[in-house]
């Protein structure tokens, strides 16, 4: 098993890691859109990643309306109620300004992880040119990177027990 097919799927979980760790190196903590529909609340606080630190954000109250409104599910896949989708990826800000105790609305962005030559829906563009606060793709090229299919060769995944399950209870693989 040494072959994976770069399939939608895996493209878009690897833009979002490279997305991440762009992130972390260019100085911004993020938060997924996904992540703001599940904890927003009362207080008007978030909480951004960066690296292994989570960095606790008050929203400006400017903003807000837009943050609590894109970060509503814009559809589904296949329908499933259980797979939202959103209109961009992440809201980030500058680490430096998520410590103030009252950040501007210009100090945060949207970003859309895009690879390859993935083109933003017309959704997006129309809530792109409403946006109160800046909008960025971020295009991943990965098949002219890394190929197609990607070779893992060389990463090995290894298995180790830590409770002896019985025989019933173990997975099929």
């Amino acid at each position: 098993m040494g072959i994976l097919t770069l399939t939608n799927d895996f493209k878009g979980d690897l833009g979002e890691l490279v997305y991440e760790h762009y992130s972390k190196q260019k100085n911004f903590a993020y938060i997924k859109t996904e992540d703001i529909y599940h904890e927003y609340g009362l207080d008007s606080l978030l909480t951004f990643r960066f690296d292994r630190e989570r960095l606790r954000v008050k929203i400006p109250l400017a903003v807000e309306e837009e943050i609590v409104k894109y970060a509503k599910p814009s559809g589904y896949i296949n329908h499933d109620k259980h797979k939202p989708t959103f209109v961009f990826d992440y809201l980030s800000i500058n680490k430096g300004y998520a410590h103030l105790e009252e950040p501007l609305s210009s100090h945060f962005q949207w970003a859309e992880i895009k690879t390859d030559t993935g083109n933003l829906s017309p959704n997006q563009e129309k809530r792109a040119s409403e946006s109160k606060i800046g909008v960025h793709i971020f295009r991943v090229l990965l098949v002219d990177s890394i190929g197609n299919p990607l070779d893992i060769s060389k990463i090995q995944i290894q298995r180790q027990e830590i409770k002896k399950l019985k025989k019933s209870d173990q997975p099929p693989f």
